[in-house]
């Protein structure tokens, strides 16, 4: 202490711990004070930030003639016994695959599923007793060629069968036809934003996000130039026509960009 001069405290601060107290109490008051003003600074930079940028939905889609063809053959036998039931289905699958093999589809490309076997009951008799066996078995085929697939039906059903499966049209390179839709969903939704942000005067800057959305299956189109086939059976027979459209597959995209 300097001589000639008197430390004065007040009266509520007597104690010095308890003015000390009293400092750091104030401090962390300060502190925090700093800490929210700064926190509202950076809300503020985070609402010029949303302000700044613009989100769209782009959609890209594309029309193809397919180039695979699904389906199902069924050969069915009743019989009074299972063996004889059985043996008829066998006997007509090993030859439906044999024409199947003639009109050049691969072996890897047909299953023969397992046969099934029911019981035909006579409802109508008091002891409901079994009158008949059934058999039932399916082969599945993939063909790359529409006009196979028109011979493959009438030439089945020359053989007497008569149960087919709904065609399934697909396309081989699917993952390919998406990847070119979501190209287009992307220049879609990039168009988009450039004509709107003008409208305010503003340009679109960089991408900020880009997110696949709302993917849909894709889904056959009997329109657009279909291909009808006719082919004239090999006994001179009738004619099995097949009509090819188109299958759309269609994406879409949501893209953000920021604005100048």
């Amino acid at each position: 202490m300097i001589d000639g001069m008197v430390a004065v405290r007040p009266a509520a601060f007597a104690d010095g711990d308890l003015f000390m107290r009293f400092l750091k109490t104030r401090s962390i008051f300060f502190a925090i004070a700093l800490f929210q003003l700064s926190d509202m600074s950076f809300a503020h930079a985070d609402d010029k930030e949303m302000l700044d940028t613009i989100s769209v939905v782009g959609s890209g889609e594309l029309e193809i003639v397919p180039d695979e063809f699904r389906f199902s053959v069924g050969i069915d036998s009743k019989a009074p016994d299972v063996q004889t039931a059985y043996e008829s289905v066998e006997r007509n699958t090993a030859e439906a695959l044999k024409l199947l093999r003639r009109l050049g589809v691969k072996e890897r490309n047909t299953q023969a599923m397992t046969a099934h076997i029911n019981p035909v009951i006579d409802y109508k008799s008091r002891d409901r007793h079994v009158v008949a066996h059934e058999v039932k078995r399916d082969i599945n085929v993939k063909v790359n060629d529409a006009e196979i697939y028109a011979k493959a039906l009438q030439q089945l059903a020359a053989q007497g069968i008569t149960r087919f499966g709904q065609l399934q049209m697909e396309v081989s390179n699917e993952q390919e036809i998406i990847i070119q839709a979501l190209e287009k969903a992307y220049a879609n939704a990039e168009e988009k934003a450039q004509r709107l942000a003008s409208k305010g005067n503003r340009r679109v800057d960089k991408l900020i996000t880009l997110v696949e959305s709302g993917a849909a299956q894709p889904r056959a189109v009997f329109k657009s130039q279909p291909r009808a086939l006719a082919i004239e059976s090999d006994t001179g027979g009738g004619a099995a026509s097949v009509s090819v459209g188109v299958i759309t597959i269609k994406r879409q995209v949501q893209a953000t960009f920021a604005l100048n």
